[in-house]
Formats: C-alpha cells, structure tokens, sequence
C-alpha cells in the first residue's frame, strides 16, 4: 500500500507516514478494490465499517418504500464515505454505496476508533480528532443539500446547487460532479424536467453546460 498516498485523505492529516503501518493494523483495515456499478455497502445490511477512497468515486443513496431513489451525496478520492451511518451504530445500514467506477478503498473498522487499543499512542488520537473534523465538514454539506432541497421549483433547486458547487470550486466554471440521473436523484426532482431548465438557463445566457462541465455567466 502507497502510505504516502493516504497522508493526502483529511482522516489522515497530520500523521506521519512511519506511523500509518501501525495505525492501520490496529484499525483493522483492508484494501478493496470494486467495478464501476459494484455494491460496497448495501441497505439493509450490517454496517461496521467505513471507507476512505484511494481511486475513484462511490454515490451513497438511498430508496423510500416506493423504490424511489434519493441520493444523499457523491464522493471522490480521497475522501471518506459512510462514517456517519457506520458511526451511528444502526441495526443494518439505511443507506447503499456504490462505485461509480472503477475503484479503490481501504476499508476501516469503526469500532476500533471508538474503542482505541491500550497504548493510547498520539496518532491514534490524532486520527479521532481528524474523525470529528470531517463529521463537521459532512454537517456542512447535509445543510447545503437542505437548502436545496428547500428551494420551491426544479429550477431554483437547480440554481442553488450550481451556486454552491462554484463556491466550493472558487470558480464560476466548475466540473460536473454528478451524471444527469443523479443529479435529478440529489435535487429531488424529474430528469426530463432538469435537463429542460438547464436547457433554457443555456439558452437565456444563463449558464454553459454540458455533460462534463457546468459554467455560471
């Protein structure tokens, strides 16, 4: 495993690459690798674990009884996924994970961060310390997607979104993080009444858009 690698993940922040063996070995990790489409973490089913992405990139979703769809978030490399469900302890987990490509993950056992082994080394608690920044960070996001989804119409929710995506990128032109779907899936709304909005903010000089890219003129 590249350790240098991980120093790059925000769980990891601060520790030094010497240390990471151990640490890692205590937490009982594992490195997996998944196909684009494949499930790492299925609804319904005991959660104990949570991943950090190496490669690639995972969507967290979620299904009502319904079989509607509502996707909770998309994250890449290097970031962390299913912590907060993993943490929370549930009977089996609410939400499903999946690659959205091919991808890498080193997958962490949750309760050896809570429970921390006898010597109490620094970087252990470093690591916990790291664990609660990041749970901040993902309260951030939950609330912007509350103000999206707060939004009245599909294209206030559009706009809202775009708004905050190019605050996060510092930029008014941004990558797509999202295929069509799951964007739809995200905001709450009907792709073919998405696509028509994006297609009239195009037209009225709004934004540019395709399906990599997204641009706030």
């Amino acid at each position: 495993m590249n350790f240098s690698a991980l120093t790059a993940c925000p769980l990891f922040a601060g520790i030094d690459t010497r240390e990471l063996s151990g640490l890692l070995s205590c937490m009982n990790a594992a490195e997996k690798r998944f196909a684009r489409g494949e499930i790492i973490f299925r609804a319904g089913e005991p959660l104990t674990r949570f991943g950090v992405l190496l490669s690639g990139s995972v969507t967290i979703s979620r299904e009502d009884v319904s079989g509607a769809r509502s996707v909770l978030g998309v994250f890449r490399a290097p970031e962390l996924f299913a912590e907060t469900f993993a943490f929370a302890e549930p009977d089996v987990s609410p939400v499903t994970v999946a690659a959205n490509e091919d991808s890498a993950a080193l997958l962490l056992d949750c309760r050896r961060i809570a429970s921390p082994c006898a010597k109490g080394c620094a970087c252990h608690r470093l690591l916990s310390q790291n664990l609660l920044e990041n749970f901040a960070r993902k309260n951030l996001l939950l609330n912007q997607k509350i103000e999206c989804m707060s939004q009245r119409t599909t294209r206030e929710k559009l706009l809202t979104y775009l708004q905050i995506e190019a605050q996060h990128a510092g930029s008014r032109r941004f990558p797509a993080a999202m295929d069509r779907q799951t964007l739809a899936d995200y905001l709450g709304v009907e792709r073919s009444a998405m696509c028509a909005q994006i297609g009239q903010l195009k037209k009225e000089g709004v934004i540019r858009a395709d399906r990599k890219f997204f641009e706030l003129l």
